[in-house]
Order: structure tokens, then C-alpha cells, then sequence
């Protein structure tokens, strides 16, 4: 049986929030680990043009969530799992 892995934190979604928290998680340097069941970047992948993100005016959706992922990926080293969760089970313990 292999070993299990407990990460201190494991995000779920890898769109604009999830990477986000990844980026933060890992200037933390938390063990993360990000799940995405469908395409890195989520929706935002689809749009042609996004308008007013924060310090960009405009760029491609595409672009902008490749630019996420080797940031959070690359410079942090964070680890990506594609998977579609059925169900999720939180057992918790706390650190002190």
C-alpha cells in the first residue's frame, strides 16, 4: 500500500480563484495541491478578450490562465491533479 501524502492544503478548481489561492498558498509555502476535473483556468479559458482584470486592461482568457499556471506551477512548484471528484470526505486536524 502507498504511502499517503497529507498536504496542508488542497484546493479544488483550478479557474481564477483557485489559482489565486494557489499562488498565496504557496508564498506561504504551504504543501498545496490543486484539483481540476476539466481544463486549468476554468471558463475563462473560453473568452476571447477579458476586460479589466486586476492590472490588466484587456488580454485573452486563454493567455491570461496560462500565464496563472506557469506562475504557480513553475516559479512555486505547486502540483496539479487532474481528477473529477465524486465526493469529497474532509477529515480535518488542526495544528496548534
Amino acid at each position: 500500500m502507498a504511502e499517503q501524502h497529507l498536504y496542508d492544503l488542497i484546493i479544488v478548481g483550478a479557474g481564477p480563484a483557485g489559482l489565486s489561492a494557489g499562488l498565496y498558498a504557496g508564498r506561504a509555502t504551504l504543501d498545496t495541491l490543486i484539483l481540476e476535473g476539466d481544463t486549468v483556468g476554468g471558463q475563462v479559458t473560453t473568452t476571447s478578450v477579458v476586460y479589466n482584470y486586476p492590472a490588466v486592461e484587456k488580454v485573452d482568457g486563454t493567455q491570461l490562465m496560462n500565464q496563472m499556471q506557469s506562475q504557480v506551477a513553475l516559479v512555486l512548484g505547486l502540483k496539479f491533479n487532474m481528477m473529477r471528484l465524486k465526493s469529497l470526505i474532509l477529515l480535518v486536524k488542526l495544528r496548534h
